[in-house]
């Protein structure tokens, strides 16, 4: 006969496996015979919180399994997919196969690239730094940009001068009309092209 309050660890890992099924030391009371209150103490024990950790990271490894297993049936489908094409229904009822459209191939590749760079902590989008743009390049966008602010700031429209009738001239016997406008800031001083 076993001392009051005296548990063997057996009962007492019994007891964190149940909680950790449960999560009710009712329950856990019920079902291994150790006192409702014993149970509520011994949850902030360390080794029944080590024993629950045990169990969720086995019970997280094998749900990882599981997702593993689900994600390599979906890309074995999704690869016989684009091999062999899309089931589609006749209209006399009977399976065939299509290709799938371009568009959709589309979709599928980027939606894919995008997770296995996603996956190898590499970047999903390609994006410009203005760091790397030749001097010549920001110091014009500088330009621009400051430029918009004073027209911005001013309230005034830029003026538009129509420089149509200045053609640059390609062959002996060509001309290409250039029809770009150019916007003239007063308060930078500049030309710039808008094309």
């Amino acid at each position: 006969m076993e001392k009051k309050g005296i548990y063997p660890e057996q009962k007492r890992i019994e007891a964190a496996t149940l909680y950790a099924a449960t999560g009710s030391p009712e329950t856990v009371s019920e079902l291994s015979s150790v006192p409702v209150n014993t149970v509520k103490k011994w949850r902030k024990e360390d080794w029944f919180i080590d024993i629950l950790k045990e169990i969720r990271n086995e019970n997280n490894d094998a749900i990882d399994a599981k997702f593993t297993e689900i994600v390599e049936h979906a890309l074995d489908a999704v690869k016989d997919r684009l091999l062999n094409g899309d089931f589609v229904q006749t209209a006399k009822g009977e399976l065939i196969r299509k290709p799938i459209p371009a568009k959709d191939l589309g979709y599928l590749l980027a939606v894919h690239i995008d997770k296995r760079q996603t996956i190898r902590g590499e970047p999903v989008a390609r994006t410009e730094v203005l760091e790397k743009l030749p001097e010549k390049q920001l110091d014009r966008l500088e330009k621009l940009a400051e430029t918009f602010e004073n027209l911005a700031r001013f309230g005034r429209k830029p003026k538009i001068i129509d420089i149509t009738p200045y053609a640059i001239p390609i062959a002996a016997s060509t001309t290409v009309d250039v029809q770009e406008q150019a916007i003239i800031s007063e308060e930078v001083g500049e030309t710039y092209s808008q094309g």
